[in-house]
């Protein structure tokens, strides 16, 4: 019985030891996964942050002078204006 405990406590000990050795690793994987995938802190692939061209200013705030759609009331459900739109989304 002595020399059976003697070994689960081996066993337990090798776990326990290949359980922080497991997380001390994917714990150091994380960290550099988290600094690699930071395109300012890694310089290593000559990433630089671009603007898109459509961020321009000039091409921003477009639709403010848009004329609104007015709602407008039909009686019948399937010829609305809500069911066009809904079916337009639906079925596209």
């Amino acid at each position: 019985m002595r020399e059976y405990e003697k070994i689960k406590e081996m066993r337990n000990v090798e776990k326990l030891a290949k359980e922080v050795e497991q997380t001390e690793f994917l714990k150091s994987k994380n960290k550099e996964e988290i600094l690699l995938g930071n395109p300012i802190l890694n310089l290593t692939n000559g990433y630089s942050l671009k603007k898109k061209w459509y961020e321009d200013t000039v091409f921003k705030n477009q639709a403010k002078n848009e004329p609104k759609v007015k709602k407008r009331f039909i009686n019948d459900t399937v010829r609305s204006d809500f069911h066009k739109k809904f079916l337009s989304k639906c079925i596209q």
